[in-house]
């Protein structure tokens, strides 16, 4: 009776460890792996697992994907529904699928974020602040500060930032630096450039001559520079 109990014992917290349900997913080399589709992203599928956590997958290597709760799809053709998935490489990959197969290759977003579907924007911010000071035969003090706030959506981008350097020797200004910058882009239609597109590329993206400002102090000397550049680039 006491192996018995044991036993029971150890079934019971197997059966509350393991899912009820999962989404599965079979690479091209034959490997099932079993946990949540969190995201697909560029060329990358974001799979979290309860065994190994939060893998990073090439959707090449992907065969097959199922998942058993609905999750936000968006296809080639910038339609975004929400469904339970079932998908293959080939159509023949899952003869046995009680559902509508869908090609991966007309996925292009899984569960997209908001700058990606087109329904709002992304805010992301940085900033970073640091003070040294010197004390022994000469005193002396540095501050560098510098911030940057980005606004994406699916059709534009804007960046703007800027930067802060300050330095003194005896209390005295030895240097004195500060640069403003911005930039904006905009997806273009650029066909003559289709063949060169990689092929973690979507969109060619056309960044709009943009003003960046930097004015310069030392003891000697002091400048100001003012710029404009624009230029073309490729990503999802």
């Amino acid at each position: 009776m006491h192996a018995a109990r044991i036993a029971f014992t150890g079934l019971a917290c197997l059966s509350v460890t393991l899912p009820a349900s999962a989404d599965q997913i079979t690479l091209k080399n034959g490997d099932s792996l079993t946990g949540e589709v969190i995201a697909k992203r560029g060329n990358t599928l974001i799979f979290n697992t309860p065994y190994a956590g939060e893998l990073k997958i090439s959707w090449d290597e992907v065969a097959t994907l199922k998942t058993t709760d609905a999750v936000a799809v968006m296809d080639n053709d910038e339609r975004y529904e929400q469904r339970v998935l079932t998908a293959a490489a080939t159509p023949t990959a899952l003869q046995d699928a009680p559902a509508a197969v869908t090609p991966l290759a007309e996925i292009l977003y899984i569960n997209p974020g908001p700058e990606e579907s087109g329904q709002g924007y992304r805010l992301t911010g940085k900033a970073n602040f640091a003070y040294t000071q010197s004390d022994g035969n000469s005193n002396s003090d540095q501050l560098h500060a510098d911030g940057e706030i980005t606004l994406r959506a699916r059709d534009y981008r804007l960046v703007v930032g800027g930067e802060l350097d300050r330095a003194s020797i005896e209390q005295r200004k030895a240097d004195d630096t500060r640069r403003i910058y911005g930039s904006y882009d905009r997806p273009v239609a650029a066909r003559p450039l289709s063949r060169y597109q990689p092929a973690d590329c979507r969109r060619w993206w056309l960044r709009l001559p943009a003003l960046r400002y930097r004015d310069h102090t030392t003891v000697t000397q002091g400048w100001y520079r003012c710029s404009q550049r624009g230029s073309l680039h490729c990503r999802y």
